[in-house]
């Protein structure tokens, strides 16, 4: 009794509650338009080896990506950087 009548205002000028209409002719999750066995050049697994071995996304700062721009001379920077140093 002491809620707010903007809702009850709001419904008596939109006519009500309004149910959505369902349009789901198909039980099934994949559209009829996607046919599988038409479909070339997917191989099955193909990528699965690098998922399992993860890949590590590093966002660089424009001015380093500018000086390192693959991934192979970002890799052998810090590769050398990473190294132990020689015991002196």
């Amino acid at each position: 009794m002491f809620g707010s009548l903007a809702h009850e205002k709001q419904l008596e000028m939109s006519g009500g509650f309004m149910k959505m209409e369902s349009n789901h002719e198909l039980d099934d999750d994949v559209r009829t338009e996607y046919d599988f066995d038409k479909m070339e050049g997917g191989i099955r697994g193909e990528y699965i080896e690098r998922y399992r071995t993860g890949i590590n996304v590093v966002l660089l700062d424009p001015n380093v990506a500018q000086a390192f721009p693959t991934s192979d001379a970002v890799n052998d920077v810090l590769a050398h950087a990473n190294r132990p140093k020689a015991e002196a």
